[in-house]
């Protein structure tokens, strides 16, 4: 199984530049890999956002109606390969572009064995 670096975001209520901005802040890093969004399904203008940019950002979306963050963060966990890293990032938050443009390098290339051979073994993902 080939390492990559998927996106998970999970979105409650975030205005659609808010979401815009978490996307393309990690787009980036996980390309070609899929950017998994978890969605409430509450606001139907960012639905339809996300739907039109499913392709552009190689978005997977998930609705799972809203109880806790961390049951967000576990169905978006849910539907991530193991053996890939994720990263993690709420709808209203973003990486900067400094951070975007060294991720994918330090994650894939500087990263230690050890930290990716004890996930596996765990059958965990590996996450930011």
């Amino acid at each position: 199984m080939s390492r990559g670096i998927w996106g998970n975001l999970v979105v409650h209520n975030e205005s659609i530049a808010d979401v815009n901005r978490a996307i393309e802040s990690i787009f980036p890093a996980c390309t070609p890999d899929p950017i998994i969004i978890i969605h409430d399904g509450s606001t139907k203008p960012l639905i339809d956002f996300l739907e039109s940019r499913k392709s552009i950002y190689n978005l997977k979306i998930f609705y799972n109606k809203f109880v806790t963050v961390r049951g967000q963060r576990q169905c978006a966990l849910d539907h991530t390969d193991v053996g890939n890293f994720v990263i993690a990032l709420d709808g209203d938050e973003a990486y900067s572009q400094a951070v975007s443009k060294e991720l994918r390098n330090c994650l894939l290339n500087q990263l230690s064995q050890k930290h990716y051979d004890t996930a596996r073994e765990g059958n965990v993902p590996l996450v930011i």
